[in-house]
C-alpha cells in the first residue's frame, strides 16, 4: 500500500491491516482444530525455523474439513459485521508480501488441546533497534504488550513476511586432498540475541564470509540458522570448512558476520502543490502526484575479525556479544 508523509515522518498505512488480521487469526484459534493445524504445519519447518508460508498450506485440511483459509475467511467475516467478499479477504493478505504465521517460540511445547496463544504482528519497518514491545491480541480481542527483551515463557502466533529460503552452507569446491590447512568455524554463541534478533523474528539468519586482506573476493561463506536456544548464552558447535589456508594468501585473513533480514520495499506517496498567480484576482494551484519506491536491505553487523596464523587454533573472536571459535 502506499505511505503518506506527514511533517517528513513515512507513516505506513499497511500496519493496521496486519493489525486487523492479527486480531482475525487470534480470534481463529479459540477453534481447537485450527491451533493443531498451526503448530502441526509450523512442526514441519519447510524453511528451518517454526512457519507457514501462506501461499502454500492455506488451503490445507484439519481433522474437521477445514483449512487455514476457511478458518480466517470466516472469522474475517464474523469481524466485519456483514458479508464480505474473498477477494477483499485476499486483498487484505495480500498487503503482506510472502505472508506467514509463525510460531517462533516454544512450538515444541505448545499443547493445542488446552492453550490459545496470543497473537502479534511485526510492523511493516520494523527496527529491532528501537522496538521493544510488541501488540499482541487474545482470541477476545483484548490488547497485550509483549516484551521484545525477553523470550516469552509460552508460545505465541506472530504474522509477518518470510524472510528466508532454503539454504544450505555453502563451501568451496577445493580438492579435499590439498595439504594446506582448512579454516573452520567450532563453535558460536551470542551473550544476548536479541540484540540482533528479537524473539518474534525466530531463528536468527547467520551469515559469514573469508577474505584475503585488501582483497574483496570470498574464499568461502558460512550460513546458519540454529535455534534461538542453543546459541543465545551457550556455544553451538559446528565443523564448518571456510576455506584452506593456502601460503599465498599471506599471514592474515579476515572474516566477516552479519545477521540478516528481509529486504524491504517503501513506497511513498505525496502530492507537490505550487501556487501560480496569474492576474491579481486570479490564482491557479496545479497539484502533482508523486510515487518514490525502493528497496532496503536489513542486516545487523556482527563485526569482522583479522585471523592470524600464528593465533592458537581453538582461539575465540568477539564483538563482546557476538563470539565465534576457529582452528586452522
Amino acid at each position: 500500500m502506499e505511505k503518506s508523509i506527514n511533517n517528513t515522518n513515512i507513516v505506513s498505512q499497511n500496519d493496521a491491516d496486519r493489525e486487523f488480521l492479527t486480531k482475525i487469526i487470534a480470534k481463529a484459534l479459540i477453534e481447537e482444530d485450527f491451533r493443531n493445524i498451526i503448530k502441526d504445519e509450523a512442526m514441519l519447518m519447510f524453511d528451518g525455523d517454526y512457519d507457514i508460508l501462506y501461499s502454500k498450506v492455506g488451503t490445507k485440511k484439519g481433522t474437521k474439513g477445514n483449512s487455514i483459509e476457511d478458518y480466517l475467511f470466516d472469522t474475517y467475516n464474523q469481524m466485519k459485521g456483514k458479508a464480505a467478499s474473498q477477494s477483499e479477504f485476499e486483498k487484505l493478505v495480500s498487503f503482506i508480501p510472502d505472508f506467514q504465521i509463525s510460531v517462533p517460540v516454544n512450538c515444541e511445547e505448545w499443547n493445542t488441546k488446552n492453550y490459545t496463544p496470543l497473537v502479534t504482528y511485526i510492523p511493516e519497518n520494523f527496527d529491532e533497534k528501537t522496538v521493544i514491545h510488541a501488540r499482541a491480541f487474545d482470541s477476545n480481542g483484548k490488547l497485550h504488550i509483549l516484551s521484545l527483551e525477553k523470550d516469552p515463557e509460552m508460545p505465541v502466533v506472530v504474522i509477518g513476511s518470510c524472510e528466508r529460503l532454503e539454504l544450505d552452507n555453502i563451501y568451496n569446491k577445493i580438492d579435499n586432498s590439498t595439504k594446506a590447512p582448512a579454516v573452520k568455524i567450532t563453535e558460536l554463541k551470542f551473550d544476548d540475541l536479541k540484540d540482533y534478533e528479537k524473539w518474534w523474528q525466530g531463528k536468527p539468519e547467520i551469515y559469514g564470509k573469508i577474505y584475503r586482506t585488501g582483497n574483496e573476493n570470498p574464499l568461502g561463506s558460512f550460513y546458519s540458522t540454529p535455534k534461538r536456544k542453543k546459541v543465545n548464552g551457550k556455544w553451538k558447535t559446528y565443523d564448518h570448512r571456510f576455506c584452506y589456508w593456502y601460503d599465498s594468501y599471506g599471514d592474515d585473513l579476515y572474516i566477516k558476520f552479519w545477521e540478516s533480514d528481509k529486504e524491504v520495499t517503501t513506497t511513498v506517496g505525496f502530492t507537490i502543490s505550487v501556487a501560480f498567480k496569474l492576474t491579481t484576482a486570479i490564482t491557479i494551484t496545479p497539484s502533482v502526484p508523486i510515487k518514490v519506491t525502493w528497496k532496503s536491505s536489513k542486516y545487523d553487523d556482527m563485526g569482522s575479525y583479522v585471523i592470524n596464523k600464528n593465533d592458537p587454533s581453538g582461539a575465540t573472536y568477539s564483538d563482546s556479544n557476538f563470539r565465534f571459535k576457529l582452528t586452522h
